[in-house]
């Protein structure tokens, strides 16, 4: 699911909601029924993977700063999700392949680069739900729908919400829903020909 809309309407709210950043005043956020507010944090982060539009890396080598979603990851795991989040293209270019530190914040990558890693990650926790919040930022117009049509694979059987204003990424969602004022204010189904084409 697509979550669209101008920037103010409600977007990043409803992630911190998703991630307990924040909790509802008034009404409740229901994940298969069951109120967030009743989940311990920790086992809803066990189900839930976010890749947040400030991506936030440790200042350690990009092998752990992938393998941090599973400990004990094997070094082919690690190679999977960073494949799958269209990153094997640069990682090995880097001075010391995976095992370069990326730095304080991951500064030594760029913006791009940094966000292909935190989705890595993401990937490799395989939690049955995925939270991304503008997974494109920082790509550039070639990347994008190269790292999308990667993703389309691994997001079959996993609830999915796509937080985003890139109509590349909306476009591999099966429904959309726009926000205005903190509202749905249109919920659309999207055809298989809207999908991303390889």
């Amino acid at each position: 699911m697509a979550v669209v809309g101008a920037s103010g309407g409600g977007k990043s709210t409803l992630v911190r909601l998703l991630s307990r950043v924040m909790d509802p005043s008034t009404g409740a956020v229901l994940l298969d029924g069951h109120d967030l507010r009743a989940v311990r944090t920790r086992a809803l982060r066990r189900h839930v993977s976010f890749v947040l539009q400030e991506t936030m890396l440790l200042d350690a080598p990009v092998r752990a700063n992938i393998a941090y979603a599973r400990p004990g990851a094997t070094d082919a795991q690690v190679r999977a999700a960073a494949a799958a989040a269209d990153a094997d293209g640069f990682i090995p270019r880097l001075p010391n392949g995976y095992d370069t530190s990326v730095g304080p914040r991951g500064r030594s990558l760029s913006g791009g680069q940094r966000q292909r890693v935190a989705i890595a990650r993401a990937l490799l926790h395989d939690a049955p739900i995925l939270v991304l919040d503008e997974p494109t930022t920082g790509l550039d117009e070639g990347s994008a729908p190269t790292m999308l049509r990667s993703l389309q694979t691994l997001l079959r059987g996993r609830t999915t919400i796509l937080v985003t204003h890139d109509p590349v990424a909306m476009s591999i969602a099966d429904r959309v829903i726009r926000l205005e004022s903190a509202r749905v204010v249109d919920d659309q189904l999207m055809s298989a020909g809207d999908a991303v084409r390889a």
